[in-house]
């Protein structure tokens, strides 16, 4: 139970990082 809640945890938590690495490279591209 606990590991499928950390799981999760580093899912969501990649996923964050890997949105912010799209925002920054769009952001790059715009300029």
């Amino acid at each position: 139970m606990a590991s499928k809640v950390v799981i999760a945890h580093v899912n969501a938590y990649g996923s964050s990082q890997f949105f912010q690495n799209i925002s920054r490279n769009t952001q790059r591209g715009l300029t």
